[in-house]
C-alpha cells in the first residue's frame, strides 16, 4: 500500500471514530436527559403541593418555600377562632397560656382559676402561714405532659415533702412548648403575685433554641402551636423584649403570609429568606429534592458539632439563655424568694451519659451551677435506666414517666428537707 492510500485509510478511520464518539456522546446525552425527565416526572407524581404552594415529597418540604400560614395548622387556628372557651388561649404577653378553669380535650390536664395545673383545687393568692409555697416554671417537662397530675414530679414533690415533715404546697406554672423566656415572663405576670417562698425553674436544654424563635413553625415544622411568642434580644448584653403584645390570632395569616416584609423577620433566628428564593435549579423538583437530601446529609455529618456550638457561651443561644436565667433568678430573689434550677435531661442525654459521653450543653450547665443552686437528678435517672430500661423513665413523646417523676421529686425533697433541718 502506497503512502497516499495509507493516509486515506487513516483519515477514514479517524472520521469513523469521530462519528462513533459523536453518536456515543449524543446517545449518552439523550439517555441522561431521559433519566432526568423520568426522575422529574416521578418526583412530581409522587409529591404533592399544598394550599400555599409548598411542595412535599413525603414529609420533606422542598425549596423554594412559600409565604403563608402553614396548612397543617390552619384547621387548628380555625377551631381556636370559633371556640369561645379554648383550654389553651392566646396571651398577648406570653404567646399562649392555659385558660382559667379549663381542661384539655382528653381531660388529662386541668387548670385552676389562675391557669395553674392542679387537681382542680384553686390556689389562694396569699400563701398559708407556716406552709412552704413552691412555684414551678418551665416547659412540658415541668408541666408534666403525657401523664396525669398525680404522676407529675410537682405532685410527688408536695407529697414527699409533707411525708418528710415539711408542710408544703407546690404550684405548677409549667406550660408545654415554652421557652426559657416564656417561663421567666410567666413568673413576672402570674407567679410573682402568689408570693412563693421558693421558685424552681425546670431547665430543659432544648429550650435554649426556643428562645431564638418567634413563630414555632420556623423552628419546628411539626409543631402544634398556632401562635407567635415573645422574644428577648440582647442589646449591649441587656435584655430587650420584642413581639409584645404578640400577634393576635386573627392577624396571624396576614403577618405570616407577608413575613418577608415584617419587622419581625430580622429577629426570627430560624427564618432564612434564601429558603424562599426562586433559584433556577429549584425550577426542577428533582433538583430541589437532591438539594434537600444533600443539606440533610451535611447537617447529619455536622450534627454533633453544630449542637455543641449552639450552647456555647460566645454564641447567641448560650449567651441569651444565661442572661435570661440570671435575670429570672435576680427577679425572684428581689421578691424575697429563693431561686433554684432543676436540670431535666431528655431521653437522648441519659443515653449519652450511659455511654460515658458528655452533654452538648455542659459548658452552659457548668456556668449555671457556678451562678445558681442547681439540682441535678441525672445520676439517679441514669441508675434507673441501667437497672431497667429507658422506657421506664420516658413516655413515648419523651416526657418523664411516673417513675422518673418520683426520682426527680425524691432528689429535690432530699435537698430541701435537709436545708430546713
Amino acid at each position: 500500500m502506497n503512502k497516499d492510500a495509507a493516509q486515506e485509510e487513516s483519515q477514514k478511520f479517524v472520521l469513523s471514530l469521530k462519528k462513533k464518539v459523536s453518536f456515543s456522546i449524543i446517545g449518552a446525552l439523550i439517555l441522561s436527559l431521559a433519566i432526568l425527565l423520568s426522575g422529574e416526572a416521578a418526583v412530581r407524581l409522587y409529591g404533592s403541593t399544598d394550599e400555599i404552594g409548598d411542595f412535599y415529597v413525603r414529609k420533606a418540604k422542598l425549596k423554594p418555600y412559600h409565604y403563608g400560614y402553614p396548612v397543617r395548622l390552619n384547621a387548628k387556628l380555625e377551631e381556636y377562632l370559633s371556640n369561645s372557651t379554648p383550654w389553651m388561649r392566646y396571651d398577648p404577653d406570653l404567646g399562649w397560656a392555659p385558660s382559667p378553669n379549663s381542661q384539655s380535650p382528653d381531660g388529662m390536664y386541668q387548670y385552676d382559676n389562675s391557669g395553674i395545673r392542679s387537681d382542680v383545687a384553686n390556689y389562694s393568692i396569699a400563701p398559708q402561714r407556716g406552709v412552704l409555697r413552691i412555684a414551678l416554671f418551665g416547659d412540658s417537662f415541668t408541666h408534666g405532659s403525657e401523664v396525669p397530675f398525680e404522676s407529675t414530679w410537682g405532685y410527688y414533690l408536695e407529697k414527699y415533702l409533707n411525708e418528710a415533715g415539711v408542710d408544703a404546697e407546690v404550684l405548677n406554672f409549667g406550660v408545654s412548648a415554652y421557652g426559657i423566656d416564656q417561663a421567666f415572663l410567666r413568673w413576672k405576670k402570674d407567679g410573682r403575685r402568689f408570693s412563693p417562698d421558693l421558685v424552681i425553674f425546670g431547665f430543659q436544654a432544648e429550650n435554649v433554641k426556643r428562645n431564638l424563635s418567634l413563630f414555632r413553625d420556623f423552628y419546628h415544622s411539626r409543631t402544634g402551636v398556632i401562635f407567635t411568642k415573645p422574644r428577648f434580644v440582647l442589646n449591649s448584653d441587656q435584655l430587650k423584649l420584642i413581639n409584645v403584645p404578640t400577634i393576635p390570632p386573627e392577624d396571624l395569616r396576614e403577618v405570616i403570609a407577608n413575613f418577608d416584609t415584617s419587622k419581625l423577620a430580622d429577629d426570627e433566628y430560624y427564618y432564612d429568606p434564601s429558603d424562599y428564593a426562586d433559584r433556577i435549579w429549584r425550577k426542577s423538583k428533582l433538583f430541589s429534592l437532591i438539594e434537600n437530601r444533600l443539606e440533610r446529609f451535611v447537617a447529619k455529618q455536622n450534627a454533633a458539632q453544630t449542637e455543641k456550638s449552639f450552647y456555647q457561651l460566645d454564641q447567641e443561644g448560650g449567651r441569651l439563655a444565661l442572661t435570661i436565667v440570671n435575670e429570672f433568678g435576680a427577679d425572684v430573689e428581689a421578691s424575697d424568694a429563693k431561686f433554684m434550677i432543676l436540670h431535666m435531661p431528655k431521653r437522648r442525654q441519659i443515653i449519652t451519659l450511659s455511654k460515658g459521653g458528655e452533654l452538648e450543653y455542659s459548658d452552659l450547665l457548668e456556668e449555671l451551677v457556678r451562678r445558681h443552686v442547681v439540682i441535678d437528678p441525672a445520676d439517679e435517672l441514669l441508675k434507673e435506666f441501667e437497672a431497667s430500661s429507658i422506657e421506664s423513665m420516658f413516655m413515648e413523646g419523651g416526657h418523664p414517666t411516673d417513675k422518673a417523676s418520683q426520682i426527680i421529686a425524691h432528689k429535690i425533697t432530699k435537698i430541701l428537707s435537709g436545708q430546713r433541718k
